[in-house]
């Protein structure tokens, strides 16, 4: 993904998100990036923080490989980079089959445990049209569409370097949520008990 995103090969602009190392040092390549700073802990171990360190760490060799052809071809729509790419180095036919059998999707109507699923309208990697349906869901699952959030992003906040993450209020909030239903159904299955006592 760092490649991808490096090399201007998906929707992701890197000069928005990352910030290159200025710092020379024969033991980093020129293409690496300052590694994020986190005050939470588990942010730190989320993609981009955790792929930063392993972009950076590889040799220059690899990471230069094709530094001066994105700029004289187009965009590879990410369909054809995991047709020809992705799903060949993992093992698939083509993207289809990667697609098929990595999919949650096919699992979504069997959900009864209750879950939310949120999903931005501008998540670069899944468009706003590939979230499930309302007939693909099963019935514990809650679909929340946000306008904005990015892939797996919901990072808001005017201070740079000190970002907020809307999505850990947005999951806390549910499962406070579901704790209150919990208990409120608990409650009435316990008062049906008293009565038929």
């Amino acid at each position: 993904m760092m490649y991808k995103v490096t090399y201007d090969l998906v929707a992701i602009p890197a000069s928005e998100y990352f910030v290159r190392n200025t710092r020379q040092s024969r033991h980093i390549h020129s293409l690496a990036y300052r590694q994020i700073q986190t005050l939470k802990d588990y942010y730190m171990y989320t993609f981009f923080p955790r792929t930063i360190i392993h972009w950076n760490a590889l040799p220059a060799y690899i990471a230069m490989l094709f530094a001066g052809l994105s700029m004289c071809r187009p965009k590879i729509p990410i369909y054809d980079f995991d047709n020809k790419i992705t799903s060949q180095l993992n093992g698939f036919r083509d993207a289809d089959d990667y697609y098929h059998r990595c999919s949650s999707g096919f699992h979504l109507k069997k959900v009864v445990t209750p879950t939310l699923i949120i999903h931005a309208e501008d998540d670069p990697f899944t468009l706003s049209e590939d979230s499930p349906k309302a007939d693909e869901l099963g019935p514990g699952i809650t679909l929340e569409l946000s306008p904005q959030g990015g892939h797996v992003g919901f990072i808001q906040g005017n201070i740079p370097w000190h970002p907020e993450y809307w999505l850990d209020r947005r999951i806390i909030q549910y499962l406070k949520q579901q704790n209150i239903e919990a208990r409120e159904e608990a409650s009435e299955h316990s008062d049906l008990q008293l009565s038929s006592n």
